[in-house]
């Protein structure tokens, strides 16, 4: 019997495995990777609109606020990684290969097709005109160096995956120190005086290089906050609507002109604002029943979430290609209407090619169920051995993180 549609979409895009979900969560997903679909939709295309000034304003200003995504991402990262470790500890070789397996895959999926461009294509091309130093630029890619360095990436994206794995390395460590505590309000002071250090640290040493990984630490203290049931019974609806205007008050403060003209310092305490106010807008999305939550728990936009770390990394070249054709093949530089056209094909089409990059790669490997094990099967690491020993009565089996 053929299946319809509905059954096929379902059963592409509904986030696999068995672990309990939570359906808010892969809308949010959904949304930061929508945000950043503006980033590069305006850099490629804003220049459509010269002769529109309120709509160039308008693109423009969604190019900038759009950026918030990536920090949403981060806080969501630190949320669910954080959570998965003190739940269901593991060793530290065995954390750190679940992780190369959840990302490396499809990365190096989409790093093969930009590099096979930059031969067929040499003047897109961003690698060196030396072998040595190609194969070198190419290998710092490879380890994910670009974005904690001062490296341009080839992926113009992955710089945040240097990030995302410079928090993977030190999140074990961090679990570790909270879950000596079964206190967790002593959890929640120990992330807020590693919050307050950090902001610190990148105030009066490095000058805000690295401030936008403080929403992992965000995302881990959200974690201890839902945890403690104390600030869900004051959420409202007012109180909703609040965080939504913080966000985007925020955002728009620290990616616009204000925080960069003002100096570097005001920066690294607009982007502390900033994660402040994804914590709060991420805790009414999962915890109050409101329209945050249903927009976020609605199919095309969970489903948009589930495909968001394959969209992520192919929304780029995607459009990209578009602005290409368009301008081959369109050579009107002041049209509302061509602009319109790339913005709906842009959004099909990035659509098109994340659900194949997702559903050819990310799915089949990098999502695929692994075989469950006892936790008696798993050789600790020091220093977490005795962790997991103390673990190991509670827990019966290892989930996937």
């Amino acid at each position: 019997m053929y299946r319809s549609i509905g059954q096929i979409t379902r059963d592409c895009f509904e986030s696999p495995g068995s672990a309990p979900r939570v359906l808010p969560m892969e809308g949010l997903r959904g949304l930061a990777v929508l945000s950043v679909f503006f980033v590069h939709a305006h850099a490629f295309f804003g220049s459509y609109l010269s002769n529109f000034p309120r709509l160039f304003n308008l693109s423009e200003y969604l190019g900038r606020v759009g950026n918030a995504g990536v920090d949403l991402f981060f806080v969501l990262s630190g949320f669910i990684i954080y959570a998965a470790l003190i739940q269901k500890p593991l060793s530290y070789s065995t954390f750190l290969w679940r992780r190369v397996k959840r990302i490396y895959p499809t990365f190096i999926a989409v790093l093969a097709l930009y590099l096979l461009l930059s031969v067929i294509f040499p003047a897109e091309s961003r690698l060196p005109a030396s072998a040595i130093d190609r194969i070198k630029y190419v290998f710092e890619n490879l380890l994910l160096l670009p974005g904690v360095f001062r490296i341009t990436p080839i992926i113009t994206v992955a710089w945040s995956l240097s990030f995302e794995f410079a928090f993977y390395l030190c999140v074990p460590l961090v679990a570790f120190l909270t879950a000596r505590s079964k206190d967790n309000a002593h959890r929640i002071a120990i992330l807020s005086l590693l919050w307050i250090a950090f902001v610190l640290s990148e105030f009066f040493v490095f000058h805000g290089g690295h401030i936008r990984m403080l929403s992992f630490i965000s995302g881990m203290l959200l974690q201890e906050v839902i945890a403690s049931g104390t600030l869900a019974r004051y959420l409202t609806s007012k109180g909703q609507w609040i965080a939504i205007a913080a966000l985007i008050g925020t955002a728009s403060y620290h990616f616009g002109t204000g925080a960069k003209t003002e100096g570097q310092s005001n920066s690294v305490l607009s982007a502390a604002l900033m994660s402040v106010a994804i914590l709060f807008f991420v805790l009414y999305a999962l915890k109050f029943s409101g329209t945050l939550q249903k927009l976020c728990t609605w199919t095309p936009m969970r489903y948009w979430g589930n495909v968001s770390y394959s969209y992520y990394l192919a929304h780029g070249i995607t459009l990209k290609a578009i602005a290409i054709s368009v301008e081959r093949f369109l050579p009107v530089h002041h049209s509302l209407f061509i602009y319109l056209l790339a913005m709906t094909f842009g959004m099909v089409a990035t659509w098109v090619s994340a659900s194949l990059l997702y559903v050819l790669v990310e799915k089949p490997i990098s999502l695929a169920p692994s075989k469950r094990r006892g936790i008696g099967s798993v050789t600790p690491v020091a220093p977490f051995r005795w962790w997991l020993r103390r673990e190991r009565t509670a827990a019966e089996t290892l989930g996937n993180s």
